[in-house]
C-alpha cells in the first residue's frame, strides 16, 4: 500500500512537471521538448485509466491462490494526495536547508527533486544514493557544490536517520511495554546473579578501580583538560584533589579485600572512597574514563549490599600473602610508570616545592610520598596489633550454654561438643558455635557450624577470620552439602575423603564370606 502510494503520487507529479515544466524536464532527461509532453499526457491517462478500472470492477483481482481488492477511485485520489504532500514535504526540507542566497525558487527545486527521485527509483539504487546528488547538481549548475552536498548530506539524515531514530524509540518503547513481566523476570534474575556473585566480582572490581585511581596519580594528565578545569577551579583544589584521589586509591586496595570477606564496614567504607575518587578524578584533570569506572563499581556495590551482613572489624582481619602481594605490585607498578613517564624530568629538591597547574611531575612526587607514608603505617598498625589468645577448652559454663542450642540443633553431630575436649568459638549473639582443635598449622572445625542459618554463616567466617590471624589452615571437616556453596564463597577447597553407608541394624550379621553382599559394603566404605 505504501509503495503503491508513493508511485501514485510521484507519477502524478511527474507528469505535471513534463506537461507544465518542461524546460526542467528537458534539463535533467534531455528529451526534446513535444515528446516530454507526450509523457506527461500518457502518465495522466494511464493514472486516470487506473482509477477508472477500480470503479469498474466490483471483483477482487485474483493473482494464484492471492486475491486483491481494487482501490475506489476515492482512495486512488486519496493516495494521489497524501503522496503529494509527501514529496512536497521532503523537497520543503532540502529547499530549508540550501543556501538562502542560491536565488533557487521552490516550485523549481522541487520539479528537479522529483525528477532526481524518479532517476533514483529507475537506478534501483538503494536511496537513490549518488543519483540524487548527481541530478541536483547537473540540474543546479549555479549552486556551490561544497554547499550542494552539505545541504543534501543534512536533508538525507532529517529525512532517513531522524525519522528511523524515532521509530526505532517508539518500537523499543512499545515492546518493553507489551513484554513487561519477562523484562522484570530478567531484570530480577540478573540482579539476584549480581547478589550471588557480588562479593568476589565486587572485590575484583573495586581493586582494579583502585589501581586505576592510583595509576592515574602517577600518569600526567592532559593539558586541554587542565586548561578547561584552570577556568573552574582554583590550583589547590586540584593539587589536594591529586593527592587525595591516590590516597582513596591506596585506602580501597585492603578494602576489597574485606569486601571478600563480606564485612559490612568495608562495604560502608567502599562505598566513600568511590565518591571520593570519583570526585578526586574529577577534579585533578577531568579523567571522567577512570571516574567512569569507579561510579561503575559503586552502582555494582549498592546492588549487592544484601551480601555484606558479616559484624566484624577492619582491623582484625588479616590480609592474606596473595593479596599483599597483589598490592605491593600495585604500588611499585605506579611508581615505575611514574618514573617512565616524567623520565626527561630533571628531579631536584625545588620540585617538592613547585606548585602550577601544568606542573605534573611535582604532583606525581607529593603523591608518591604521601602513598608510601600511608601503607608504612598500615603496616606498622597491623605489626603492633595484639595476638588473639589460642582457644581453651570450655568450662562448665560455657558447656551449659552449648547444651542448648545443641538441643535445638537437627543434627546429632553436635553433641560431640559436649565432650569438652574441643575448643568453642561462640557467636557474637550467643545462638550458634564452631567446636574446632589445632594440629600443626591445621585448625580443624568438627562439621559445620551449629545454630541458625545466619549465625552459621557468621561463625565459619568469624573461625576463618580467627585461622588467619595465627596463618593456620582452615578445615571444616565433614560438612553438609547444603553449606557447600558457603565454604567456596570463603575460598575453601572440597576434598573428598570418603562416603557413609547407612546400613539396617535388623538382621544385621558379619556372618558369611568375603563376598557376602554386607561384607562387600562394609570394606567399600
Amino acid at each position: 500500500m505504501i509503495g503503491l502510494t508513493f508511485g501514485l503520487g510521484v507519477s502524478f507529479i511527474t507528469a505535471l512537471i513534463l506537461l507544465f515544466a518542461a524546460s526542467e524536464a528537458v534539463q535533467v532527461l534531455h528529451l526534446p521538448d513535444v515528446l516530454s509532453r507526450t509523457a506527461g499526457v500518457l502518465l495522466l491517462v494511464l493514472l486516470l485509466g487506473y482509477a477508472a478500472w477500480g470503479g469498474l470492477r466490483k471483483e477482487p483481482l485474483r493473482i494464484g491462490s492471492w486475491q486483491f481488492q481494487v482501490p475506489r477511485p476515492l482512495t486512488t485520489g486519496l493516495q494521489v494526495i497524501f503522496a503529494m504532500l509527501d514529496v512536497a514535504c521532503a523537497a520543503a526540507v532540502l529547499y530549508a536547508l540550501l543556501p538562502p542566497d542560491l536565488g533557487i525558487t521552490y516550485h523549481h527545486l522541487l520539479s528537479v527533486y522529483v525528477l532526481a527521485v524518479v532517476a533514483g527509483i529507475v537506478s534501483h539504487v538503494p536511496g537513490g544514493l549518488g543519483v540524487l546528488e548527481s541530478v541536483l547538481l547537473l540540474s543546479l549548475p549555479g549552486a556551490p557544490r561544497d554547499a550542494l552536498l552539505g545541504a543534501v548530506l543534512a536533508y538525507r539524515a532529517v529525512y532517513y536517520l531522524l525519522p528511523l531514530g524515532l521509530a526505532a524509540v517508539l518500537g523499543v518503547g512499545q515492546e518493553l511495554t507489551r513484554r513487561r513481566a519477562p523484562i522484570q523476570r530478567s531484570v530480577r534474575l540478573a540482579i539476584d546473579l549480581v547478589k550471588r556473585a557480588s562479593p568476589q566480582v565486587l572485590a575484583a572490581l573495586v581493586f582494579v578501580s583502585a589501581a586505576i585511581l592510583v595509576f592515574s596519580g602517577a600518569t600526567p594528565a592532559l593539558p586541554e583538560r587542565l586548561t578547561i578545569l584552570k577556568e573552574f577551579l582554583p590550583l589547590p583544589v586540584v593539587e589536594v584533589s591529586h593527592m587525595v584521589g591516590s590516597l582513596a586509591g591506596l585506602a580501597l586496595m585492603p578494602l576489597a579485600y574485606g569486601l571478600y570477606r563480606r564485612v559490612n564496614a568495608a562495604y560502608y567504607i567502599t562505598l566513600w572512597a568511590l565518591f571520593i575518587g570519583i570526585v578526586a578524578s574529577l577534579a585533578k584533570g577531568l579523567d571522567y574514563e577512570e571516574a567512569a569506572i569507579a561510579a561503575l563499581a559503586l552502582a555494582a556495590l549498592y546492588l549487592g549490599r544484601d551480601r555484606f551482613r558479616r559484624h566484624a572489624s577492619l582491623l582484625a582481619i588479616r590480609l592474606s600473602p596473595a593479596w599483599i602481594s597483589l598490592v605491593a605490585m600495585a604500588v611499585c607498578g605506579s611508581l615505575w610508570l611514574g618514573v617512565f613517564a616524567y623520565r626527561h624530568v630533571d628531579y631536584s629538591d625545588q620540585l617538592w616545592w613547585q606548585f602550577a597547574m601544568h606542573a605534573d611531575a611535582p604532583r606525581f612526587l607529593r603523591s608518591s610520598l604521601l602513598i608510601a607514608i600511608a601503607a608504612t603505617a598500615f603496616a606498622v598498625v597491623k605489626l603492633m596489633q595484639p595476638r588473639t589468645p589460642e582457644p581453651q577448652l570450655p568450662d562448665q559454663s560455657a558447656l551449659e550454654q552449648v547444651a542448648t542450642i545443641v538441643s535445638g540443633s537437627p543434627h546429632c553431630d553436635a553433641a560431640l561438643a559436649l565432650l569438652g575436649d574441643k575448643g568453642l568459638l561462640m557467636g557474637k549473639g550467643g545462638d550458634g558455635f564452631v567446636m574446632s582443635q589445632v594440629r600443626g598449622n591445621s585448625w580443624i572445625a568438627m562439621g559445620d557450624p551449629v545454630g541458625s542459618e545466619e549465625a552459621r554463616e557468621q561463625l565459619a567466617w568469624q573461625f576463618r577470620d580467627l585461622c588467619d590471624q595465627y596463618n593456620g589452615w582452615t578445615i571444616f571437616y565433614q560438612v553438609d552439602a547444603e553449606n557447600l556453596a558457603l565454604y567456596i564463597d570463603m575460598g575453601l577447597a572440597l576434598l573428598k575423603l570418603g562416603e557413609e553407608a547407612l546400613v539396617p541394624v535388623e538382621g544385621f550379621s558379619l556372618q558369611g564370606g568375603f563376598k557376602s553382599e554386607v561384607q562387600r559394603v562394609i570394606v567399600s566404605v
